[in-house]
């Protein structure tokens, strides 16, 4: 009987892989939630852009009738306004068409955007006028008339647009620059006489901010009418799939329940959180300005409004900038000398600390700051996003309107706090105790010194009576007093963890040290495991394990074939050298108890084939050594695998089994023996013995035998572990291995006795660790380089490490032989996935060499990347000439115990010989269809076609013994396996 392989750990309780009925709700549940918040944080824009079209309404001026004139001040909502220069802005409604928009010449900076802030146009110095003053015309979404010369053109694609306009106040003249406002004229196309009037609210408070709505339903409330009002952009329908599933549908109705309005609310929370973490605490490397600072790029995208970077939209940069700022242009973005205007963040001091409004700081800025137009610093509340409101009732000191003149120092001082510096207050801007906030430094017309390194701004440096600036301290080496991370918030006040973060950090260095330990030991876990299951069975150390009639089903060792005649031994090599004479015509490899290769033998062996007699010697063997008559194997553990593979003749298995039976001979090593000449006796080299006697063989017939070789999935993972540590010298291990094992209590000479605390969390880190190799071997990342033929499921582990993971094997050719770039790196995914799934290393498995060895390809997936499953019918076609000079064949094996599938057939294999299932039969044009499927599909032949089992997952191999160039080359490709309708 097959050994029980447990189901695979999953987060909601199955039944027979179906969701069991009392997780379908909470599954859906999180479906919803996890939608919600990801439609939150797209739709943010959209939900922000209504807030402001509702705040020019509550200041009374309908949609499409007026224009609001702010000089903005703390009095005033809005995120991130600045108030280096008046704004005139409105809801243009283009429900009733085109509107024009007539720009005098002048210094205007302006823009268009629509409901999604999208971009639309720019307008003025950043515009197609330049400045110099033009005719501009914004169309609807479904606008089809004509359209009048002299105008240039933009279309919305919604119905309201806003408009933002600036005047850049000359001399500081803000009077001068609200006047010039009025000079531009906006009205309805098809209505020039009546252009939309001003009115001046800079003295009357307002909030254009979505903040009373960002953490309730109204958010959803707002974004449904949106939805409703507007046409749908193609390129959003997607996010648009998202709603509907919270639904949000456009032209439905909006009436959550209750269950349903705590998602919604619930999503609002954390897709702000989220997007709060963006805005303020990115990890993303393109954030910092100059390396050696705090400021940050406020903008992570340049020139594109639309967040789109070379092949994605750039998601983190869109949730960063809309939760801080409004509108998008491609000169709020531009990098460039003279082009646009630059935005940068300061959110930390020089210690790395949050900024606080109860403590005072001093940033100091090199004179003359590298602005052509004007530069600014101002300050917003944290919470509001919005300028911060004190009783000095300013936020921004700036080149426009102060006198900002270097010091002795040839620098800018200003300064931060909640009382006044003892030099005066012209340089100072108040902040509130108990309040975070942050600061945008604005340079507008960028010359070349804020690019290239030049110029750089300093940190804020916290100050305070009596006391001079610290020294700024590098972003790389402070440690802020709490960080966010996946395992949760950790808290480091003064830079000392406390208890709770010290448990929570060693809780989870434990687990990373238990995965890594899994992954990095799956290879000697894996034979000591065969070694057991062999003992189980009876078969000691020095007996063999012969399949005569070829292994089948009923055995569990993983992703073995039934192609060949096996024999397993074990070698013991603890009291001494040994002796193995290998039969003629194998092909085989000895590895050692870490599975790292020891030798050939064989064809590929130093014996070519021919048979002959190799010494295994321990790694801490003194004596002599025989001068000659046998190849000389070093072992760095005390046993050693033998494995190896004879072939049929003419379908026949029974004389591979003959010749193994008469020429496979294991023996202790006699010193002084055949190789030792008499002279060497004579100069004292070593003793004079007599010839070694022919030992008694005990053959073990495990064809038909239920063997169980697979490595455990649970805690007792690490008990094998230990007993491999236990039985072979520490010299076996590398330190930095055995210092990984040690950190789990498995160190040699000692017991390994974990409490049953710790045997629960390597449970439970064994469960993550067997999923992750699970992934990697079955779903490799396309950087890892498996996929063998480009497109294709077809996976190939050991080219890119090679047999030892850290060299590629070599190219043969015309020129000889050409090594492979050398990585310096182990392959530490090949390493996992190939011993997660094989057995046996070897490079006659890793060499681009035709007519020796074999090759293999794995799938795992069908042509659409779904698993394969037993209950589906599938086909693989083998085009003509298939690679393989001596036999090849397919083999499907079961995906939880990596074993050859159990079904009515022993053999679940197809391939090019009779024997022990009928040979593949070709088409009429030469290639070869193998079928998989529960039952033999009809009109095909038996040898085509291997049993599946519904309700059971598997993968196939591919293997080619004698693999031929065309193999190596790819000229030759199967087929994806494709999944047949029935």
């Amino acid at each position: 009987m097959a050994a029980h392989v447990p189901d695979l750990q999953t987060r909601h309780k199955l039944e027979h892989a179906f969701p069991a009925q009392a997780a379908i709700g909470g599954i859906r549940d999180e479906e919803r939630l996890l939608r919600a918040v990801e439609a939150y944080r797209f739709f943010y824009p959209s939900v922000s852009a209504e807030a402001i079209f509702e705040g020019i309404r509550a200041s009374g001026i309908p949609d499409g009738r007026g224009l609001m004139i702010l000089a903005a001040g703390p009095r005033h909502i809005v995120f991130t306004a600045n108030s280096d220069t008046p704004y005139a802005s409105g809801v243009l409604d283009l429900t009733t068409g085109p509107v024009a928009i007539d720009l005098p010449a002048g210094p205007y900076i302006g823009l268009v955007d629509d409901h999604h802030q999208r971009w639309v146009a720019d307008l003025g110095i950043p515009g197609p006028d330049a400045g110099a003053g033009g005719r501009h015309l914004i169309l609807p979404p479904d606008h089809t008339g004509d359209v009048p010369a002299g105008f240039h053109v933009a279309r919305s694609a919604t119905y309201k647009a806003l408009l933002a306009l600036r005047a850049l106040p000359r001399h500081g003249d803000g009077d001068a620059a609200r006047e010039a406002l009025r000079l531009v004229k906006v009205y309805r196309l098809a209505d020039p006489g009546n252009p939309l009037p001003y009115f001046d609210l800079s003295r009357v408070g307002n909030d254009c901010t979505p903040l009373r709505w960002e953490t309730n339903l109204q958010f959803w409330e707002q974004l449904h009418r949106i939805v409703d009002e507007e046409p749908v952009p193609d390129e959003l329908r997607p996010m648009y799939g998202a709603l509907a599933a919270v639904g949000i549908v456009k032209g439905g109705t909006f009436a959550p329940d209750a269950h349903t309005r705590d998602i919604l609310e619930r999503a609002a929370r954390l897709g702000l959180d989220e997007m709060r973490v963006e805005a303020f605490a990115s990890n993303r490397h393109d954030r910092l300005a100059w390396g050696d600072r705090r400021w940050e790029w406020v903008s992570l995208v340049s020139d594109d409004p639309d967040f789109e970077a070379d092949s994605y939209l750039d998601l983190q940069a869109r949730d960063r900038w809309f939760f801080q700022a409004i509108v998008a242009s491609p000169a709020m973005f531009r990098r460039q000398v003279g082009g646009g205007s630059l935005y940068w963040l300061a959110a930390r001091d020089a210690s790395g600390a949050y900024l606080d409004g109860g403590r005072t700081y001093e940033l100091r800025l090199p004179h003359p700051v590298p602005a052509s137009l004007f530069w600014s610093v101002t300050a917003y509340d944290a919470s509001t996003r919005s300028q911060v409101a004190t009783a000095q009732d300013r936020a921004v000191i700036g080149s426009l309107g102060d006198a900002v003149g270097p010091d002795e120092r040839g620098e800018i001082a200003i300064s931060f706090g909640p009382t006044p510096p003892a030099g005066g207050d012209a340089r100072w801007i108040q902040t509130a105790p108990g309040r975070g906030y942050f600061l945008y430094l604005r340079i507008y017309g960028p010359e070349a010194g804020a690019f290239d390194g030049s110029w750089r701004p300093g940190d804020l440096v916290e100050i305070g009576p009596g006391r001079v600036a610290r020294t700024p301290l590098p972003e790389a080496i402070a440690t802020p007093a709490r960080v966010d991370t996946s395992i949760g918030a950790l808290e480091l006040p003064l830079g000392i963890p406390t208890r709770e973060t010290a448990d929570r950090a060693y809780a989870y260095l434990d687990e990373l040290r238990a995965v890594e330990a899994f992954t990095s030991s799956l290879a000697p876990v894996s034979l000591y495991a065969i070694r057991e299951g062999l003992r189980g069975a009876g078969i000691a150390d020095h007996d063999v394990l012969l399949f005569p009639r070829l292994m089948d089903s009923r055995s569990l060792f993983l992703t073995a074939n039934a192609d060949t005649v096996y024999f397993v031994a074990f070698l013991d090599l603890g009291d001494g050298p040994v002796v193995v004479d290998v039969p003629p015509r194998v092909l085989g490899v000895a590895d050692d108890m870490w599975f790292r290769w020891v030798t050939d033998f064989g064809i590929s062996g130093p014996d070519r084939g021919e048979g002959g007699r190799y010494l295994f010697v321990p790694p801490d063997h003194a004596g002599a050594l025989p001068e000659g008559g046998c190849y000389i194997c070093r072992s760095r553990t005390n046993h050693v695998l033998l494995l190896g593979r004879a072939f049929l003749e003419d379908d026949d298995p029974a004389p591979a089994e003959a010749s193994i039976r008469e020429h496979l001979k294991i023996a202790p090593y006699v010193a002084g023996g055949v190789g030792s000449s008499i002279a060497a006796f004579l100069r004292g080299d070593g003793p004079l013995a007599a010839p070694i006697a022919p030992p008694r063989m005990r053959f073990v017939d495990g064809s038909g035998l239920a063997i169980d070789t697979i490595p455990p999935n649970d805690a007792s993972f690490f008990d094998m572990l230990d007993a491999v540590v236990q039985l072979e010298p520490a010299s076996a291990m590398d330190p930095e291995l055995a210092g990984q094992f040690a950190a789990l209590g498995i160190v040699k000479d000692r017991p390994f006795d974990p409490d049953e605390r710790t045997r629960q969390q390597l449970a439970r880190s064994v469960a993550l660790a067997n999923a992750i190799a699970r992934v990697i071997a079955m779903r490799p990342r396309e950087q890892e380089c498996f996929g063998y033929y480009d497109g294709s499921a077809w996976l190939n582990t050991l080219f890119v490490g090679g047999y030892t993971f850290s060299q590629p094997p070599a190219v043969v050719g015309e020129r000889g032989v050409e090594p492979a770039a050398d990585p310096n790196a182990r392959a530490l995914a090949s390493r996992t996935a190939f011993f997660y799934l094989a057995t046996g290393v070897t490079p006659a498995m890793a060499m681009r060499l035709t007519d020796v060895g074999s090759q293999y390809l794995g799938a795992f997936v069908d042509a659409n990347g779904e698993p394969l499953d037993g209950a589906y019918a599938y086909r693989i076609v083998l085009p003509p000439g298939i690679p393989a000079a001596r036999f090849w064949s397919v083999t499907l094996y079961d995906n939880q115990s990596r074993s050859m599938l159990q079904t009515d057939q022993l053999y679940p294999r197809a391939g090019s010989q009779a024997y022990p299932s009928p040979a593949a039969v070709a088409s009429d044009d030469g290639s070869i269809a193998i079928h998989l499927a529960p039952a033999c599909p009809d009109g095909v032949a038996r040898g085509n076609w291997i049993q599946t089992v519904p309700g059971a997952g598997y993968f196939a191999i591919l293997r080619f013994y004698g693999p031929q160039a065309s193999f190596f080359d790819r000229t030759w490709r199967p087929s994806e396996i494709e999944r047949v309708a029935r």
